[in-house]
């Protein structure tokens, strides 16, 4: 009679392991830092077309919305802000997982004065590429195709941390470049957080190209950077 008890009870205490593990799972929906960004194609509130490595010239913000998600909402002026920030050396791509409620995409974009496209996921495509299943989810993904950082939520904390991601990318492709010597102009802004002494430190050995008073000016000189490039 104890086996049986103890048996049905282990029995039990398994299955609930079971579900709490296939829940955990669920959770960590996303795909993982490092692995390749899945290409695709969406249109926008215009009728255009954007394929994503197409827009890997630059860093991508990938962010997943729906018109019934309120924490996506929340996000929007952040990411705004974000875009007024970089300008045209970061692209911000929304992708709409509810595509059938156009019509209030369009309203909220033209409320807010969303500045990057807004792109309806038909079928839910590109969420399902991505294995999406809890919403907000936001994606940065680098100019080699690869995820570098994902957010369940952009807060203000995680909005800083975002621009941070940001602006490593920004200047470690300066940095490569210049190394090539290849002729570029630095980018302004990107390393306002970062340890600026370590980057002239990488930066000096490359050429007239990269004098420290060169970078100093590019880094620290106020810019106007909500022009779409």
């Amino acid at each position: 009679m104890q086996w049986t008890s103890l048996h049905r009870w282990s029995k039990g205490l398994f299955a609930a392991l079971a579900i709490a593990i296939a829940a955990s799972a669920c959770s960590r929906s996303y795909l993982a830092a490092g692995s390749t960004a899945p290409d695709f194609r969406a249109d926008g509130l215009t009728g255009r077309t954007v394929y994503l490595n197409a827009e890997l010239g630059r860093p991508v913000v990938l962010t997943f919305f729906a018109t019934w998600c309120k924490p996506c909402m929340e996000e929007i002026p952040r990411l705004i802000e974000l875009h007024r920030l970089f300008g045209g050396r970061l692209k911000i791509l929304c992708i709409v997982v509810d595509p059938e409620n156009k019509d209030k995409v369009r309203s909220i974009a033209s409320a807010l004065s969303i500045p990057f496209p807004m792109l309806m996921d038909e079928g839910q495509k590109i969420r399902s590429a991505y294995s999406i299943r809890g919403l907000p989810a936001t994606f940065l993904v680098g100019t080699d195709g690869r995820i570098r950082s994902r957010f369940s939520y952009i807060g203000e904390a995680e909005a800083r941390a975002l621009a941070d991601a940001v602006r490593r990318l920004l200047v470690a492709r300066f940095i490569n470049t210049v190394a090539f010597g290849r002729r570029c102009t630095p980018p302004r802004y990107v390393a306002r957080r970062l340890n600026t002494t370590t980057v002239f430190a990488l930066l000096a050995p490359c050429g007239p190209g990269a004098s420290t008073a060169s970078i100093r000016h590019h880094i620290y000189e106020p810019d106007h950077l909500g022009e779409e490039g």
